[in-house]
């Protein structure tokens, strides 16, 4: 076996390396047969030995190195999976915080609001039944007592007794209708009301339940 034969069976059994690794390789034992000289191939060729051998080593050590660099690549891939998906996270996390206390910044005085307007038209409604209430009952006593006094004096001056018992009559019936009022504010306008509301803030807990429940 001389230089040539050495070289071309190289040659054939590193086929399955990539072009640049088989020119490397065979680039590398050209040279030093180059530096050795003609005169001792031989010597190369013994020191050296199977080039077929030599084919393997090579070819086992480029594959190992190339399964490292996947390995290396695999790992850092997963890595960056990792680091992307904990940014995602910090930021979906980042996010809720912000919602939360815009809505908490701009909630709770419009909860605020909307909790003293209802108390206002509770209110509103309430001193509307009492004033009702009051004037219904001052008037049907006052009446009462007038047309109790009427009677008395319709004994001794009629015409001033009937003229009292003419105003107890209409106090009385001032008194009744405030009365009737009263029922009507109360029956068609609060209890609807407090109804109405009951119902909303049925209907936001419920939602925020549901809310929860599908989280």
């Amino acid at each position: 076996m001389n230089k040539h034969d050495f070289i071309r069976i190289l040659r054939e059994k590193l086929q399955n390396l990539p072009e640049t690794e088989r020119e490397t390789a065979i680039e590398y034992y050209d040279e030093y047969f180059a530096e050795a000289g003609v005169q001792n191939e031989d010597k190369v060729i013994r020191e050296l030995g199977d080039p077929a051998v030599i084919a393997k080593n090579l070819m086992n050590e480029f594959y190992s190195r190339d399964s490292s660099f996947t390995q290396s690549n695999q790992s850092q891939n997963q890595q960056t999976t990792v680091n992307v998906n904990m940014a995602k996270k910090d930021t979906s996390v980042g996010w809720t915080i912000f919602i939360i206390i815009m809505c908490v910044i701009f909630g709770i005085p419009a909860v605020a609001t909307i909790t003293g307007a209802i108390v206002s038209i509770v209110s509103f409604i309430a001193s509307l039944i009492i004033t009702f209430f009051a004037v219904g009952i001052s008037f049907i006593i006052s009446g009462i007592i007038l047309f109790v006094y009427g009677i008395i004096r319709m004994i001794t001056d009629p015409i001033i007794g009937m003229f009292i018992l003419g105003v107890a009559l209409f106090m009385t019936g001032i008194g009744i209708l405030s009365l009737i009022l009263t029922w009507i504010i109360c029956v068609h306008l609060l209890v609807p009301f407090c109804k109405w509301c009951v119902k909303k803030i049925k209907g936001l807990f419920n939602k925020n339940k549901e809310g929860r429940i599908e989280a």
